[in-house]
C-alpha cells in the first residue's frame, strides 16, 4: 500500500496503525511532501517498508516497491 502522510479525514501515519490491527504485516511505503522527522520515525517504528520525500527520485521509489513486492526487508 502506498500512502500520503496527510490524507482526507485520517492521517496516513494513522491508517497505517489501523491496518496493522486489522491485517498485520500489510506492507506500506510512504510517499509525502511532509517529511517531518517525528512522522518517519512513527512510520518506521509501525513497521513502514520505507518513507520517501516525494523529491525523491522515483527509481527509488520503485525500488522500494519492488522489494517490498518480493518479500525484502524494509528501507528508509
Amino acid at each position: 500500500l502506498v500512502l500520503d502522510v496527510q490524507l482526507p479525514g485520517m492521517s496516513g501515519l494513522d491508517l497505517q496503525e489501523h491496518l496493522n490491527a486489522l491485517a498485520p504485516g500489510t506492507p506500506v511505503v510512504f510517499i509525502t511532501a511532509y517529511d517531518d522527522p517525528r512522522w518517519r520515525r512513527r512510520a518506521l517504528a509501525a513497521g513502514c517498508a520505507a518513507f520517501f520525500n516525494k523529491g525523491d527520485a522515483g527509481r527509488e521509489v520503485l525500488g522500494a516497491i519492488h522489494a517490498v513486492v518480493n518479500g525484502s526487508p524494509r528501507s528508509t
